[in-house]
């Protein structure tokens, strides 16, 4: 018996295993349903202590949290892996049993087995122990999760029926092998169960192909992997021994011997410190086995790869990887060639010499392989997806943040010496010349398209001089002329500043704040008006109650009625939100749509895509002066819908820019790293519940004139996005938006998808 110690374990017999190679730790979950524990094992003195409830635990390499379903509360939870203590919990609402980690989407991926069928899956944001998606029906009785980190794919086995689900798309599809027991993210094998044998899967193409099938004479009562040495382990009960399958050349190996009283069937490697942990039962009860792991000498262990984690910029865009073979005491192995591969060669391939080239955006896993043993790290190709074109780029300093469609071009509204407008074709070729509204000026105006013509409307004055701002507005016909004159939307008794328009049921709705100069004579509140497409102004209609911050672009329309929403800047900055009908009437109550007791900031934007509303604010960090964007799903009906979700853990700032409805989803836009040299533009999908769907993308950088891209989505048509550009080139304190200068208005079309 090769058995370097043993650790007794409580009598209601563990289901999972799990080893912190980090921290030296070993977790073992699971028991009788009515009394389900996480006990931790000390991997140098071997002491055992209980810290919580739950089963399935598996261990976050990143963060060297671990995580646990508890099948009887309905909660994942998740322990600090180095204090111990309970750090987060996430309710599901239904049984959950088992968890998997996919490190680098940072997601922990949940299973539960409820015994009714359809037993369903979720996801979890790792970071903000957030529900991302699910639940995911699972088509039958649950029996195994597996996640493969090198590609994110998730295998399930329900009702015997082997499974696997997008982890971009979240759909479900069955398998043409057996139910997945085991993935080695290194190599992208997949170890599957079928019959009598073991079959070995390549997991990197679609759909994955089986290489072979290893004859087996027993039925493993458990998998464990070494991704060290490329070894896997099978318990054989009838043996009471751990079976080796060699992971270069798919045969068994060799065993090592347990007992004959010793009945394994949860395993689980520390390739570290070359340790196999090994649950069995004995006659005197579930015992945990330490067992010797070691390498022959002078053997390869591990491929490092140099450098690691890289990111490439454009396509076309190379670098050249280095590959060193190392023993299992880290000395480097001589003499040895090796083989490279892409796991996605649509987003980066690799030559024979290690050579990485840039194909288009996303992220590949590059490995070198020798001796049966592979190493590798990820490639990101993160080009911006704008190719972008100017609109107003004269000397003077231009703005612009709303454009409208009139089934043939987009309008963008411009602000600088004069307030303006510029037609743009939906190839993004500017349509006439810039259309100016003569003797006027003011902020960047809003457009909306009413089927006939457009409504410019923005905050400003005459050249002739008003005492303060003005909300004015001027009808754009699709034929690049200006139809009537200027109007006056709310008279300058007072300062106005517009946030947003919208155009639904014949009538416009303009939101504004409204207050004074001088603080002190009153706060600044939301109002709002309807405009008829003739021009005919309503009365003002007092959507807060309370003081209000201002937003962009922060109403929408449903088909029915307006939704406004503001920062409530009353005692502590929250989201709300307001309806208003066609008439002008206000519909209920406000609506708090993000009341986190962390500080709320303005600007705020919110977009309907034909289901919901998404709703965009921004919450402090931890870091006081830091502010992630949040995203909150709102029903037509004011139902909030799911929580509210974080859409970067990034450091620093982030600054939401736009949120539109694409077909069933919503893209949203936004200013990551702002105020620094790093800031980048970029967009991300979520559902109409408020899912994230897929990865990020890069829509502008910096330019090499050091202008920052803050990019608004202007139009979704055919499956093609318009976005307006507006760069800026920071002052002295690039937190503050007033110190900007040389500002220029760009345009781009582009075809984004999650």
């Amino acid at each position: 018996m090769r058995v370097l110690a043993a650790v007794s374990l409580p009598p209601d017999a563990a289901s999972a295993l799990a080893v912190n190679r980090a921290l030296n730790k070993v977790y073992v979950s699971g028991g009788a349903s009515a009394g389900q524990k996480v006990d931790v094992v000390d991997g140098s003195t071997l002491n055992l202590r209980t810290v919580g409830t739950g089963s399935g635990a598996s261990v976050d390499p990143v963060t060297n949290r671990y995580w646990a379903a508890g099948v009887s509360s309905a909660n994942v939870t998740a322990w600090d892996g180095a204090s111990d203590a309970q750090v987060a919990t996430v309710t599901l609402g239904a049984c959950p049993i088992a968890t998997d980690q996919d490190p680098g989407r940072r997601r922990v991926w949940v299973a539960a087995q409820c015994g009714g069928g359809n037993d369903p899956v979720w996801a979890i944001d790792a970071d903000a122990a957030a529900i991302t998606a699910g639940p995911i029906g699972s088509g039958g009785i649950l029996g195994s999760l597996v996640v493969n980190p090198g590609t994110g794919r998730i295998y399930i086995g329900a009702d015997g029926v082997s499974r696997r689900i997008d982890p971009l798309t979240f759909a479900r599809t069955d398998n043409a092998f057996g139910v997945v027991a085991l993935a080695n993210p290194v190599t992208n094998r997949l170890f599957a169960l079928a019959g009598n044998g073991l079959q070995v899967i390549d997991g990197a193409p679609d759909p994955e192909v089986v290489l072979t099938t290893v004859p087996l004479s027993f039925t493993p009562s458990g998998m464990g992997l070494n991704t060290t040495l490329n070894r896997v382990y099978l318990g054989n009960p009838a043996a009471g021994e751990l079976e080796i399958l060699d992971g270069g050349s798919n045969t068994l190996a060799g065993s090592i011997p347990l007992g004959s009283n010793f009945t394994p069937y949860q395993i689980s490697v520390d390739p570290t410190r070359s340790r196999i942990y090994v649950i069995g039962s004995t006659p005197s009860g579930p015992v945990l086995a330490v067992v010797p792991d070691a390498p022959a000498s002078g053997a390869v262990a591990a491929v490092k790869i140099t450098p690691g984690m890289v990111t490439l910029t454009a396509p076309g865009a190379t670098q050249q990887l280095t590959a060193q073979a190392l023993d299992a005491a880290g000395s480097t192995v001589g003499g040895r060639t090796f083989t490279w591969l892409s796991n996605n060669s649509v987003v980066a391939t690799v030559d024979v010499n290690g050579v990485v080239t840039a194909m288009a955006n996303g992220t590949a896993r590059i490995t070198a392989s020798t001796d049966g043993i592979a190493g590798g790290d990820s490639v990101t190709v993160n080009a911006p997806a704008l190719s972008e074109f100017p609109i107003a780029t004269t000397a003077a300093d231009e703005e612009g943040q709303s454009a409208a469609f009139d089934g043939i071009n987009y309008l963008v509204g411009v602000s600088g010496p004069t307030t303006s407008a510029q037609l743009v074709s939906q190839s993004g070729a500017k349509v006439g010349s810039l259309i100016t509204i003569p003797g006027y000026s003011g902020d960047p105006p809003y457009v909306a398209f009413d089927g006939t013509n457009y409504l410019v409307a923005w905050a400003g004055c005459a050249f002739s001089g008003c005492t303060r701002g003005q909300l004015l507005g001027q009808f754009v016909s699709p034929a690049d002329t200006l139809v009537g004159n200027v109007f006056t939307v709310a008279s300058d008794t007072d300062f106005n500043e517009v946030e947003g328009i919208a155009y639904g049921s014949g009538r416009y709705f303009i939101s504004y704040v409204r207050g004074h100069n001088n603080p002190a004579s009153g706060p600044k509140m939301l109002f709002g008006r309807q405009v008829s497409p003739a021009g005919v102004v309503g009365p003002e209609i007092p959507v807060s109650s309370q003081p209000a911050a201002h937003g962009i672009n922060n109403v929408a329309f449903d088909g029915n009625k307006f939704f406004v929403v503001w920062v409530d800047a009353a005692i502590q900055a929250v989201t709300m939100g307001r309806f208003v009908d066609t008439s002008g009437s206000l519909i209920g109550l406000e609506i708090t749509v993000n009341g986190s007791p962390a500080l709320s900031d303005n600007p705020v934007t919110v977009a309907f895509n034909g289901t919901n509303y998404f709703v965009l604010s921004h919450d402090e960090t931890a870091t006081p002066g830091i502010f992630d964007v949040m995203g909150q799903a709102v029903s037509p009906g004011g139902a909030l819908v799911g929580q509210p979700v974080d859409l970067t853990t990034n450091s620093g700032t982030q600054i939401a820019v736009s949120v539109i409805g694409a077909g069933n989803n919503f893209m949203v836009s936004y200013l990551d790293a702002f105020g620094t040299p790093q800031a980048v533009a970029r967009a991300k999908f979520f559902t109409s519940s408020g899912a994230v769907i897929g990865q990020e993308t890069v829509l502008a950088r910096v330019g090499t004139d050091s202008r920052v891209p803050f990019v608004t989505a202007g139009g979704f048509n055919s499956g093609q996005f318009f976005l307006i550009v507006e760069r800026q080139l920071p002052g002295a304190n690039p937190l503050d938006f007033n110190t900007y200068t040389q500002r220029d208005v760009f345009g781009a079309i582009a075809a984004i998808s999650p």
